[in-house]
């Protein structure tokens, strides 16, 4: 692991974000608190991607495995909040067909009988994995599209067999992918969110009241995004590039009590999610697949929070 001492110390006004026109400086005529985080990174409307037939048959055999539990829902005892999970799962997919050009059907004739949460969640799995080798391997049109699929088909896995995560509703957070920046900035971009995760969780769980489990749970993902941390400023270093530093203290005040530091906790990750989407997009290339993981990872820690889960996470 990188030793932080290694990372070079930027001055305030390298403030890197790299989605913001492509370069690492605030633009002019704005300015940036350097106790705040860094600002939310532009977005561009792209071209519209046709998927493959690949894709295209993936996304409409997990439609007709969708429907099909739906249908069946009662045979296999599934609870109200499955079903309503269910019909929010069946609308993102279609939004996710829409969005990759590909017409809601001929969908696979699913399996006679009834299709249980654990065979929906089996195929969700599936498709995660699938989605998240797209990303780590840089695929058009969008490295950022990929890992968001990979961490929403992981999060409907949760959603279907657990019934109570929440999530977006429909209509809410279409898909708008980073603008492109140079890699050093992009990497930097990311790497400046990073940067604020770390130093404010230790501050989320400096109040009293958290239960042990719940403790262990933010010592987890502290450890994460140090190491997520590390393995950028090891990356943009080989570019060669300078991996911005930490700012000595950001605006971010102890809660008030151990229900507020959740919010916190969920609140700092889920805002780091676009900054990580630029990385992906246009960072370093040897940080990809640890950033596809971290995604789906970090959207997937939100449903421990209570943090309402994006449908399009990083890019929603």
């Amino acid at each position: 692991m990188l030793s932080r001492r290694r990372v070079v110390r930027a001055g305030l006004g390298m403030l890197a974000v790299g989605a913001l026109g492509g370069c690492g400086q605030i633009p002019p005529g704005q300015s940036v608190d350097p106790r705040t985080a860094s600002p939310t990174p532009t977005k561009a409307t792209r071209t519209p991607y046709v998927a493959s037939d690949e894709q295209a048959a993936r996304l409409r055999s997990l439609q007709a495995t969708l429907q099909a539990s739906r249908a069946s829902v009662s045979a296999w005892k599934g609870t109200p909040a499955q079903a309503s999970a269910l019909d929010w799962a069946i609308g993102v997919a279609a939004e996710q067909r829409g969005a990759l050009g590909v017409v809601a059907g001929p969908s696979p004739t699913p399996a006679a009988g009834s299709v249980p949460a654990a065979s929906v969640k089996k195929q969700l799995d599936a498709d995660a994995a699938y989605y998240r080798g797209l990303a780590s391997g840089g695929q058009q049109p969008s490295a950022a599209l990929w890992a968001a699929m990979a961490a929403w088909c992981q999060i409907a896995g949760a959603a279907v067999t657990a019934g109570n995560v929440r999530v977006q509703a429909l209509g809410q957070g279409r898909a708008t992918l980073p603008a492109s920046a140079a890699p050093q900035d992009a990497g930097n971009d990311a790497l400046a969110a990073c940067h604020q995760v770390v130093y404010g969780l230790p501050v989320a769980i400096s109040v009293g009241g958290w239960s042990k489990p719940d403790l262990e749970a933010v010592g987890v993902r502290l450890n994460a995004w140090a190491n997520l941390r590390d393995a950028l400023v090891d990356a943009i270093t080989s570019l060669p590039g300078t991996p911005i530093a930490p700012q000595p203290y950001y605006q971010l005040k102890a809660p008030a009590s151990a229900a507020a530091a959740r919010g916190v906790v969920g609140g700092l990750q889920a805002a780091a999610l676009p900054h990580l989407a630029v990385a992906l997009d246009s960072g370093p290339a040897s940080v990809r697949p640890t950033l596809a993981a971290a995604v789906g990872q970090i959207t997937y820690d939100l449903t421990r929070w209570g943090t309402p889960v994006p449908r399009w996470p990083g890019l929603s």
